[in-house]
């Protein structure tokens, strides 16, 4: 009977730990709704405090919840700031990578490893931070405030790689997180399809901050404005880039889910409504990206069942968007093909800008652009422009030789060079082919947003930017995942082999 109530002591122990923290966290959440609604007499704002304080709760107590959190929120941005427009939401994503960054340093102190800094990715990301802040500095440099903007758009999600790396230790982690990003955005892009057919009036009706969606479209051969849906993300742009980081993993996790039928199920039906409602904006960068990274990904595999799946997807998804939109989107997104001048325009227009500039600005003119700044600042009634006559700029690899200098642009390109060369360095390392598929699928996201740097800042904007890091940390932790799960399947045949030995 003393063994018995013993061998419960542990799991009462465990269970009393996870009764508490709900417990907690719901009245924490009661409470800032309360106080939410009784200042504002707002509802909607309420409900974000009260799932706010919950989540508060959740990213203290995991990492991994913090990273979860991080990423509903980045691809709810939009909705978000609709209902509730002000600073609360403005800095939310930052407030839980705060939380995130404060419980891994606490960790650190109480002596858990960090693998992640020996990553030559850490190095070139800290001496490419440590130039920043120099340039912050810059004497052309006009307003700290705006360069302190511009700062956090140069290194905001850069952190996310170091979390997403040292929580990970096991293969359900790793499948967790890649269901949890397909799955949420399967009804997002649901959404997207459904808001291009009936527009933002029902979104108006819920408050003021959904105005700046009018402005989102484009105009046609036919001079006729053309809508753009945004779903619940900030802007058309963000939503064609999280779908195209989408498309490409969902690609990987076809094979990497091979042996489970409704997991490859969930990934194919996921893959086409990605895939519609990226195209359906309209976003030709996000196209071109994905392109790309499927390049990569067919290159890497030489898979033709999957190549087959894929172009099967794209031509029903296309021949269908085609007829909703009247071809109106497929005729824009084949002007990357048919007007290949304007292309090339676009993309090294900026370049040329920035080539003349670094001739007469060798270390730049310092953080300025304060690209992504938007309402941020303008609350604040902080004028954008901060220094005078200056080219702008669409391009990001432009935009850091201008801001940064020759030596700001070098760093960066040895951060993303060390990025790349990490991530299929990894690849090699691993035995298993349903690991080599997920990391091909995240890499071949992370060149898609390499891609899209050619016509802005992809790096900063979420969630392309969030899930480049995240997708960063997710590829070079596998090696270390399979090479500890090998280990432990080797000791379990070898304490087995014993036993059998000892039995006779």
């Amino acid at each position: 009977m003393r063994l018995l109530v013993a061998g419960w002591k542990p799991a009462l122990r465990g269970q009393n730990t996870i009764i508490a923290a709900v417990l907690l966290a719901v009245g924490l959440a009661t409470g800032a709704g309360v106080a939410a609604l009784a200042v504002t007499q707002n509802p909607a704002t309420a409900l974000i405090a009260a799932a706010a304080a919950a989540a508060t709760i959740g990213a203290i107590a995991s990492i991994e919840v913090g990273i979860l959190v991080i990423i509903l929120v980045a691809c709810t941005d939009g909705l978000l700031k609709g209902i509730s427009p002000g600073w609360h939401t403005q800095l939310l994503k930052d407030y839980f990578l705060a939380i995130c960054l404060l419980r891994w340093g606490w960790l650190s102190v109480l002596g858990q490893r960090r693998e992640s800094m020996r990553h030559r990715v850490v190095t070139a990301a800290l001496v490419f931070a440590a130039w920043c802040v120099t340039e912050m500095f810059n004497v052309q440099v006009r307003n700290q405030i705006m360069a302190l903007a511009a700062l956090r758009s140069w290194l905001i999600w850069i952190p996310l790689f170091v979390l997403t790396h040292d929580y990970l230790h096991t293969r359900k982690q790793v499948e967790r997180l890649t269901l949890f990003i397909l799955v949420l955005l399967i009804p997002i892009g649901v959404y997207a399809i459904v808001q291009y057919n009936v527009g933002y009036e029902h979104l108006y009706r819920l408050g003021p901050g959904f105005r700046h969606y009018a402005r989102f479209g484009y105009m046609t051969k036919e001079y006729q404005s053309e809508m753009r849906p945004a779903s619940t993300m900030v802007q058309p742009h963000n939503l064609a880039a999280g779908m195209s980081c989408a498309i490409l993993l969902g690609a990987g996790a076809i094979g990497y889910f091979y042996r489970r039928r409704p997991h490859q199920l969930l990934t194919i039906v996921g893959i086409g409504i990605f895939t519609a409602a990226m195209l359906i904006t309209g976003g030709r960068t996000a196209v071109g990206g994905t392109a790309v990274g499927l390049l990569l990904l067919l290159l890497l595999t030489r898979g033709v069942r999957i190549a087959v799946v894929m172009a099967i997807l794209f031509a029903v998804v296309g021949t269908q968007i085609s007829g909703i939109t009247q071809q109106r989107v497929i005729t824009r997104l084949a002007t990357i093909v048919t007007e290949r001048e304007y292309v090339r325009y676009r993309i090294f227009h900026h370049v040329q800008n920035a080539l003349e500039f670094s001739q007469t600005h060798f270390l730049g003119a310092g953080l300025y652009t304060t690209t992504g700044a938007g309402r941020l600042i303008r609350q604040a009634g902080v004028a954008q422009r901060t220094v005078e006559d200056l080219p702008g700029v669409e391009n990001d690899f432009a935009r850091a030789m201008m801001e940064l200098g020759v030596p700001g642009f070098l760093i960066y390109m040895w951060m993303l060079y060390a990025a790349g060369s990490g991530a299929f360095s990894a690849y090699r390392q691993l035995k298993d082919p349903r690991d080599r598929w997920l990391a091909i699928g995240l890499m071949s996201a992370c060149l898609g947003v390499v891609t899209r740097l050619l016509t802005g800042p992809s790096l900063y904007t979420w969630p392309e930017g969030i899930f480049f890091w995240i997708f960063l940390g997710v590829a070079l932790r596998l090696p270390q995942i399979a090479a500890a799960e090998e280990e432990a399947r080797l000791a379990s045949e070898t304490a087995a082999g014993s036993d059998r030995s000892v039995a006779r």
